[in-house]
Parts: structure tokens; C-alpha cells; sequence
């Protein structure tokens, strides 16, 4: 049975993640003012690679880079979750 788990992000700061084999996002949102996003992961063995994610509030200058992974509103702010790809 697959797990949702919930990772916090940094504003403008890369995150590195190990993530199980077929991870898929299930939500990105402010929660208690900090940013947060949800992976729903089976109970596979791990990735072989870590997934790096980050939040920034602009993103199309970046989009060949990245994939975007999710959007969410902060305090009039819109933040932009993107994964390196």
C-alpha cells in the first residue's frame, strides 16, 4: 500500500530527496506558513538517483531545466515548485 508523506521546502532553496521507485506528487500548499509538498510512494525500494525540487516564485525563465511540479499562493505571493531535472 503506498504512503503520502509530506516534505517542507525552502523559499528559493533546492531540496534533495530520496524518493521510492514511481513517487508522484499528490499537492503543493502553504500549511501553517511553511511550504509544503505531499508524495504519495509505494513501498518500493528506493530510487537510484535523489530528486532534487525547488520553490521559486518565477519559473518560466527556468522551464528547460525543470519540470514543474506544482503551484500555491502565499501571502499575495505565488511560489512555484519545480523539479531539476
Amino acid at each position: 500500500m503506498d504512503t503520502t508523506r509530506k516534505y517542507e521546502l525552502i523559499r528559493n532553496e533546492a531540496k534533495t530527496l530520496r524518493l521510492s521507485l514511481g513517487a508522484v506528487t499528490v499537492k503543493v500548499a502553504v500549511q501553517d506558513g511553511r511550504l509544503c509538498m505531499w508524495m504519495r510512494e509505494p513501498p518500493d525500494e528506493l530510487a537510484p538517483k535523489p530528486r532534487i525540487f525547488v520553490a521559486l516564485p518565477s519559473w518560466e525563465s527556468f522551464s528547460r531545466g525543470y519540470a514543474h511540479v506544482g503551484t500555491c499562493k502565499d501571502a499575495g505571493h505565488f511560489w512555484h515548485v519545480l523539479e531539476v531535472l
